[in-house]
């Protein structure tokens, strides 16, 4: 029994491993034709959650009929992206018409606040023109009162000069007016009456004054 066994072994493993060459180096089957429905799983320019998205919104539609094909998807998804699109531009363009009314105002208040400006400029110039004469003015007022301060001291020194002669006068006239009571004395000495009726004179006018 043996024998024939060992006869048969070489003739299996053959066998065996021609079956197993046929099966590992079988040429590929050719790829088979897509289906109508591979065409929802070729490449989209959406994301997927986007044509999830909008095939659900399809299917939800009243008008939905049957299976949404990528074109259906696409055409809706560009018609929505399209309106939204068209919304932001809209935003856009009225966020820059408010932008350029308020900056077109805010030029206007620009300009006004120049002139103004120039306006003070021209005020602030003129202001200190003026200071200056003042200042000028000032100075020749301070020296116009230090002269009239001097000129009052003279006067005041000059007016107790004055005072001294007139008291002196004031005391002669009354010596004079005594001397006048004794007629005897004045007729000895006649060159009294003379200095009489001079202090006389004198004391009548300071009088006056």
């Amino acid at each position: 029994m043996t024998r024939p066994l060992q006869r048969m072994l070489p003739a299996s493993i053959f066998l065996t491993s021609l079956f197993l060459l046929c099966v590992l180096v079988k040429p590929p089957s050719p790829p088979s034709p897509p289906s109508p429905s591979s065409e929802e799983d070729r490449p989209s320019p959406m994301g997927p959650r986007r044509r999830i998205m909008v095939r659900e919104e399809l299917k939800t539609s009243p008008s939905y009929v049957g299976p949404v094909g990528e074109q259906e998807v696409l055409a809706v998804a560009w018609k929505k992206e399209k309106g939204e699109l068209e919304s932001a531009r809209d935003g856009l363009m009225r966020i820059v018409r408010e932008q350029k009314s308020e900056l077109e105002e805010a030029n206007q208040k620009l300009g006004i606040a120049e002139t103004a400006l120039k306006t003070l400029e021209g005020v602030n110039r003129d202001l200190e023109k003026e200071k200056e004469r003042l200042e000028h003015e000032n100075k020749a007022l301070v020296m116009d009162k230090e002269f009239l301060e001097a000129e009052a001291s003279e006067l005041r020194v000059e007016n107790v000069g004055l005072e001294g002669e007139k008291l002196a006068l004031e005391r002669a006239n009354r010596a004079l007016e005594k001397t006048a009571r004794t007629p005897m004395v004045v007729a000895e000495k006649p060159q009294l009456r003379v200095e009489w009726a001079s202090w006389n004179a004198l004391g009548i006018n300071s009088q006056r004054h």
